[in-house]
This record gives C-alpha cells, structure tokens and sequence, in this order.
C-alpha cells in the first residue's frame, strides 16, 4: 500500500469556504506544516497553557499595575511554550493581514457585540446581579486607568 501525500490545495475542501481560505492559508502545526509537532510536546504546551492560567488566577493582584504581571506571564507562559516547540516556526501563527481579514474582524466583533448584549439582557432578566466596581467607580490614579 502507498501512501499518498496528503492534498492541502483548495480542492481538499475539507470543512467548506467559510472555514477554509481559497489563498491555501491553513491553521498551522495540525498537519505537520510548517512543522510536525510531537505528542509529547503538545503536551508540554497544553501543560503551559494551564500554568499560565494558574498564574493569572492565584497570583495576587493587589492593584492594576501589579496585575500586569499575571498578564504579562499569561502570555509569555504559552508564547515561549509555542517557540519551545515548533522553533522558529512558531510564526506561522502570526501572519499578514489582509483587508478580508479586517472585515472579518469587524464582523466578529459586531457578533460579539450582539451576543455579549443578548446574553446580559437575559442574565440581568432571571437572575440579581451587581455592578462591576472596577468600571463604575473613577480610577485612583491615571496609572491604574491606563493599565485597566
């Protein structure tokens, strides 16, 4: 039996236009391109997702400034876990943007906007809620508002 190379071209189709790009431009790593990433690795990165997120939620965050550092971590965690990984082809999940990709933000984030309300409206109608004091009360310090 032969083992025939795997189609990436827009003739695979395999989740429809909506998903797929016509400009072959896939989700990295899940089909070893730019790059095969090995089981055990993936493991370390999910393992690294999770210490990130561990790091956001029990490091102290006594003010907004201190809290920059979680935040910073979060992202450095699972970023520095990827380049482990893949090596220099962990860009491969940064890539231009193109004035579709704009549109799409644009609509995503109108979609979320909708939905976001949606969801609100129908909490705020079946259950008591409480105001969030870190938007409704002024910042102490204009440092504090600029890292909120």
């Amino acid at each position: 039996m032969n083992a025939q190379p795997r189609s990436t071209g827009p003739a695979t189709n395999r989740f429809g236009r909506l998903i797929e790009r016509r400009d072959n431009a896939d989700f990295p790593y899940y089909d070893g391109t730019p790059v095969r990433v090995s089981v055990g690795r993936w493991i370390i990165v999910w393992a690294a997702c999770l210490a990130a997120f561990l790091v956001l939620s029990f490091i102290p965050q006594p003010n907004d400034i201190v809290a920059l550092v979680p935040r910073a971590l979060f992202t450095a965690i699972m970023l520095g876990a990827l380049v482990w990984a893949t090596g220099p082809h962990w860009k491969a999940v940064f890539r231009r943007v193109a004035v579709r990709d704009i549109g799409l933000m644009i609509l995503f984030a109108a979609l979320n906007y909708v939905v976001t309300l949606l969801v609100a409206l129908l909490v705020s109608t079946l259950f008591s809620t409480a105001t969030n004091t870190a938007v409704t009360s002024p910042a102490s310090d204009p440092l504090d508002l600029v890292a909120l």
